[in-house]
């Protein structure tokens, strides 16, 4: 089976200067049906009553982009659900974009940026803690957060904000990770470890499998291999981001920290080279990410409804990558998705921190390796 993904422009002007070219990807998921993004009209709203972004394109921009975002990877959440995705989205990459971004450049920062940043780093981890209470910063992001923090008290249980808060906590450290590089590029094992809490897997994990009626009265899944298929499916999530986001990160000067640059660097290789070997360790992601879903399925319960939450994720994700406004693939460059590798040969090693997946799912890691035995988690 191939399917084609094409990309339409929408919102911002489109920038076509990506080396990225993919053959062939594999993605044998059940492909998203693309819907209109219902969300739009609110989160617009919503960011026009606490000032976030410039009024017009650019908060249109950000608006759309967040709509996207919530029905194209979350298309199982109710509309309560994408409502609160879309906001979070927007959240997160607005203080990405104002605060965050401009101290991963090259150019020197001054101090006060240094220390507005970390003063709201810790004003959105307290206000993520305590909700109902006013921040201690007054910022359209802190009083955004605290909205949003609010409506999750509305609307779920106890557990939910916990969880939320810690999810929320760990995101911001995966920024100032991020930052603290200054444009170093860390190794594939630290990379896979960053990226994961700089992406804002676990809190979008929480807020998605909350408006998707999973629930978080338990842990996701009584096994350890549902929090593998979790952790693995966000890992393909953000191999299809980094690939879309390259050429917007080379322009911006902080692209020694994408994938392609990182495995570059390992392999002494070029910008080619170094794409075939991403391609190559996102097929063993994917082989490994459809084992652990049959043992879930095996399972039952809701460790089947994460393989749901998840297929909808990863595949939705790829759609949402080459649509949105935000990372501007190129209109006239196809996608096309297969249903088994294109790549059999690669000479990187799985990082380590990626290991215990194939440890839970029974599998060889595939890289020279003995075969390793499942049970013993991270």
């Amino acid at each position: 089976m191939t399917v084609t993904l094409r990309p339409r422009a929408v919102g911002m002007r489109l920038v076509h200067a990506s080396d990225i070219r993919i053959e062939g990807l594999y993605c044998p998921l059940p492909p998203v049906v693309a819907v209109d993004p219902t969300p739009y009209p609110d989160v617009l709203a919503w960011m026009e009553r606490f000032d976030l972004g410039e009024e017009g394109d650019q908060r249109e921009a950000y608006a759309e982009a967040g709509a996207y975002f919530a029905v194209d990877n979350f298309p199982l959440a109710d509309a309560l659900g994408q409502r609160l995705l879309a906001r979070l989205f927007v959240l997160g990459f607005y203080f990405d974009d104002v605060y965050c971004e401009p101290l991963s450049r090259g150019e020197p920062k001054p101090r006060q940026a240094w220390e507005l940043f970390e003063r709201l780093a810790d004003c959105l981890i307290d206000t993520a803690s305590r909700p109902g209470t006013h921040p201690a910063i007054t910022a359209p992001v802190t009083l955004a957060t605290a909205d949003f923090v609010r409506d999750l008290q509305r609307h779920y249980s106890s557990i939910v904000l916990k969880a939320f808060a810690g999810g929320w906590r760990t995101w911001i450290g995966g920024l100032r990770w991020e930052v603290a590089l200054d444009r170093r590029a860390p190794s594939l094992a630290e990379f896979f470890t960053g990226r994961f809490d700089n992406f804002g897997a676990e809190v979008l994990t929480v807020v998605g499998g909350a408006g998707s009626g999973l629930g978080l009265d338990e842990p996701p899944g009584r096994a350890p291999y549902t929090r593998a298929l979790i952790q693995a499916g966000w890992a393909l999530v953000i191999i299809y981001n980094e690939w879309a986001s390259y050429a917007k990160e080379q322009r911006a000067g902080t692209g020694s920290s994408n994938l392609v640059e990182i495995t570059a660097a390992e392999l002494g290789a070029g910008t080619r080279e170094a794409v075939i070997e991403t391609v190559r360790l996102h097929d063993r992601i994917m082989e490994v990410f459809l084992r652990l879903a049959e043992m879930c399925r095996a399972e039952g319960g809701r460790s089947a409804g994460w393989v749901d939450f998840m297929n909808a994720t990863v595949a939705g994700h790829l759609t949402f990558c080459t649509r949105t406004n935000r990372y501007g693939w190129p209109p006239d460059r196809e996608l096309i998705v297969v249903d088994r590798p294109c790549v059999t040969s690669g000479t990187t090693p799985l990082p380590e921190p990626l290991h215990w997946w194939w440890r839970e799912a029974g599998l060889p890691l595939g890289d020279g390796s003995d075969h390793v035995r499942r049970g013993s988690e991270r």
